[in-house]
Parts: structure tokens; sequence; C-alpha cells
């Protein structure tokens, strides 16, 4: 379940850190617009606010695909290393949420597809440490019993 969860996550991450990056001017002058209809007529805007802004995006966009391109390699490796794939997975799901949160409050609490979609990924990774380290515990009790069974062995 784990593979999934992070194979979503990291596909979501790399189209959502590559259409912002692709995107950067639209969505730049989106927010200028609605703060623009905010308030009163003739309002000047910095064009180095605007540069700066655009650049801000782009960084953000950057660190999407790079969270990205990080869970896509955690589910390639999750069955080689369950316990550390799962926390790490965990907190860097948690260190980002935490980071939207504190960014844009009011973006990342909006109740939407998205937020239901947040939820389900965060219950997913939350439970894989428990389910890692049951792993764990199976492929030591495997491996205890080929070593009993090989200190059994007596060649002929």
């Amino acid at each position: 379940m784990l593979r999934i969860v992070l194979w979503a996550i990291g596909v979501l991450s790399l189209l959502s850190g590559t259409i912002e990056i692709a995107l950067t001017k639209q969505v730049v002058k989106n927010a200028v617009d609605r703060e623009l209809a905010k308030r009163p007529a003739g309002t000047f805007v910095d064009p180095a606010a605007i540069e700066r802004a655009e650049r801000l995006v782009r960084i953000e966009g950057i660190v999407f695909l790079g969270l990205g391109f990080t869970y896509v390699v955690f589910a390639m490796i999750v069955k080689v290393y369950p316990l550390p794939v799962a926390l790490l997975s965990l907190l860097l799901y948690v260190g980002t949420a935490v980071t939207q949160l504190a960014m844009a409050p009011e973006a990342f609490l909006r109740i939407n597809v998205w937020f239901f979609v947040r939820i389900i990924f965060f219950i997913g990774i939350l439970a894989a440490p428990q389910a890692a380290i049951g792993y764990h515990k199976q492929r030591e009790d495997v491996r205890r019993d080929r070593q009993d069974y090989d200190d059994d062995y007596e060649p002929a």
C-alpha cells in the first residue's frame, strides 16, 4: 500500500511542479489581479515585486519536482528498506504540509477534492511505519527459521 501512495504522491508532485513552473507568469498575474481588485483604482504594481513573486513560484515548482522525484525513488526502494522509507516519507509529507500551512493557510485548508486527497495520503503514510515494522519482524523470523534449518542440517 505504501508503494502505491508514494507513487501517487510522487507523480502528483512532479505534475504539480511542472505545471507550476510552466505557468509561473499566469499564476503570478492572477494573484496580482486578485490583489489589485481589492485595492483602489490606479494602484501601482512594482515590477521588481512581480519578478520576486515569479522567482518564488519557480522555486516552489522546483521544490515540488524534487519532492516528487524523492517520492518516486522511495516507491522504488520501499521493498528493500521498508522502515527507513516509511519514516522518511512520513517526515517529508508532514514537513511539507506544515510548510504549506504556514505559507498559505487559507489555500491549504480550503475544503475541496485536494483536501480529501491529502487526508487519504496522510492516513496511508501514517500507517506505513507500523506495517514496515511488522514486515521487518516477519523477515527476521524467516531469516531465523532458515538459520535454524541450516544449523540442523547434517551432510551425509
